[in-house]
């Protein structure tokens, strides 16, 4: 990724500390989903007035993209089953094949440096630290583009 034409969003999710945050009955697919979203709002906002977005997405089992087109649909109408942040900046989610696309093996292979980065594998380290460097800061210093919940 080039220096500055890249911002990185994402979610990690601990499922013990999901369940302690949001309850037995909260599906963690929803929340990483409506978390990321937000996220990717929040980018929005702060780019100014009339921005939209789209979400690029790898491909899932078919029920699981049926249920995040709903969830996409649902967060842009105010029905936000986390927060009740509304998200009417990101108008759609497209799912397509890693194969056929470079920009999500891209984020694929992020996810995964990270992921090896928070379970523990030394490795991945100075990698995770230069993706995490690449997260959409706000114009206040906050990390924004990323939400962890981790043990």
């Amino acid at each position: 990724m080039c220096e500055s034409d890249a911002a990185l969003f994402g979610v990690t999710v601990d499922n013990g500390r999901a369940y302690g945050e949001f309850g037995e009955d909260a599906s963690i697919v929803d929340r990483a989903w409506t978390l990321l979203l937000e996220r990717y709002e929040l980018f929005m906002r702060y780019q100014g007035v009339g921005l939209l977005g789209h979400v690029v997405s790898d491909k899932t089992g078919g029920a699981d993209m049926q249920h995040v087109h709903t969830l996409v649909s649902n967060s842009r109408r105010g029905r936000n089953p986390v927060s009740g942040i509304r998200t009417p900046r990101v108008i759609s989610i497209e799912f397509v094949d890693s194969l056929d696309s470079l920009l999500v093996q891209a984020a694929d292979v992020a996810a995964y440096i990270i992921s090896r980065h928070l379970n523990g594998d030394a490795r991945f380290g100075w990698m995770a630290a230069r993706l995490l460097e690449k997260m959409w800061v706000s114009a206040d210093g906050r990390q924004r583009g990323w939400k962890s919940l981790w043990g």
